[in-house]
């Protein structure tokens, strides 16, 4: 949800904005969201829901602290839909492990 707000109600200067991509062509783990999280430190996003969900996310895994060693980038519109993309598979994989259980 906040990254479809984030969507919807940033502007395209924000959107277009470019930041490191730090996501994988395909799959992500615990340590991408963190990666996402001190990529989202250095925007104009720093002080969003999604910024503070993937920081406290980040800070009860097992990859934190983590570093960011990307040096490609995209903007920020593609970094987010794939934040909302990895949030989702996390989700499913921590639900598909607590039904197994």
């Amino acid at each position: 949800m906040s990254v479809n707000t984030i969507l919807k109600q940033n502007s395209k200067e924000i959107l277009n904005q470019f930041v490191k991509d730090i996501f994988p062509q395909a799959g992500c783990s615990e340590k991408h969201l963190c990666q996402a999280a001190k990529v989202m430190m250095h925007t104009n996003l720093k002080r969003t829901k999604l910024h503070r969900q993937l920081s406290a996310y980040a800070n009860n895994s097992t990859h934190h602290p983590c570093s960011i060693p990307a040096t490609e980038e995209h903007r920020m519109k593609v970094f987010l839909t794939k934040i909302k993309e990895c949030s989702q598979e996390q989700h499913s994989k921590l639900k598909n492990e607590t039904d197994v259980k």
